[in-house]
């Protein structure tokens, strides 16, 4: 299992890695570690609620991050994804399998 963190830097997020290998058979998790907004990754030009239908909770001290389901990637190679919360805010991660 991978895990991708999602981390507040200054006014923006940012994805901890921004590029991650997936091996065969492997899956990917998401956590929200951003104390000020919820989000929800997907491919850029998907809706947000394309690879988990809710979004994750802004983070909360002494608690631990919200995380997404395990998703396992299957389409086209490598894919870039955004925020489907924040369409267009130029902030992108990608995963290759």
């Amino acid at each position: 299992m991978a895990t991708v963190s999602i981390r507040r830097q200054g006014t923006s997020i940012a994805y901890d890695p921004p590029s991650i290998k997936l091996g065969a058979n492997d899956f990917i998790v998401f956590a929200n570690y951003d104390p000020e907004q919820p989000h929800q990754p997907a491919p850029v030009g998907q809706d947000a609620d394309y690879w988990f239908d809710d979004e994750l909770p802004p983070f909360e001290e002494g608690e631990p991050a919200a995380t997404s389901p395990a998703i396992n990637l299957a389409g086209p190679n490598p894919i870039t994804y955004e925020d489907g919360l924040n369409k267009g805010s130029g902030i992108t991660g990608t995963i290759t399998f």
